[in-house]
């Protein structure tokens, strides 16, 4: 044999063994089946949102009637066609962005609690992120009190918060939410979070 056709003979046993790698074991795994009976979309927000609005707004940093507002807002961008099985429906998306942005969760975690697979929530918390963006931003930026700050501003505003906390490239905090940094060197207890 010669060595193209050892060549070729490798080539041809690598493309057969990534072929086997890639079949899917499950179509849907079993734990998602049940997702609507155990989803967080399906239980605990259908009962606070009918029945305990105060920690509905705890769980979402808003009120039920917000949340249903926003969701007629977006609800016709966020709905996906039924091809080969149920897709998660636009609320479910929302709820999933909302609680995944107000909690500071991890997208595995808010994927467990919504049963959906990790790829398909940080897919559909991309998706209604930048949905909302381009439905909101028009409402609330184009305004004459509001506008898309420049480059430069956001210069000024990473500055001003620089100045103000010694915080590196940020423009803001959200509700003080928490988000897990490296700490300097030699910075002692100087970012620990003693709220945790």
């Amino acid at each position: 044999m010669e060595w193209q056709q050892k060549v070729a003979a490798l080539r041809l046993r690598l493309i057969l063994k990534r072929k086997k790698a890639l079949t899917r074991k499950y179509w849907v795994r079993p734990v998602w089946e049940q997702r609507a009976e155990e989803s967080g979309f399906f239980t605990a927000m259908k009962v606070m949102r009918d029945g305990d609005a105060s920690l509905f707004h705890k769980f979402y940093r808003m009120s039920p009637e917000t949340f249903n507002l926003l969701h007629s807002m977006v609800a016709s961008r966020l709905t996906k066609e039924w091809l080969c099985r149920e897709p998660i429906s636009s609320g479910e998306r929302l709820a999933l962005t909302l609680r995944y942005l107000s909690s500071g969760m991890l997208i595995k975690d808010a994927a467990m609690a919504f049963r959906v697979g990790i790829e398909t929530a940080r897919r559909a918390i991309h998706l209604t992120c930048t949905v909302l963006w381009e439905v909101l931003a028009p409402i609330y930026m184009k305004s004459s009190v509001l506008q898309a700050p420049t480059e430069n501003e956001w210069r000024e505003i990473a500055a001003d918060f620089w100045s103000l906390w010694q915080f590196p490239n940020c423009l803001g905090a959200v509700d003080g939410k928490h988000v897990e940094i490296k700490c300097p060197k030699n910075a002692g207890s100087l970012y620990f979070n003693y709220k945790v």
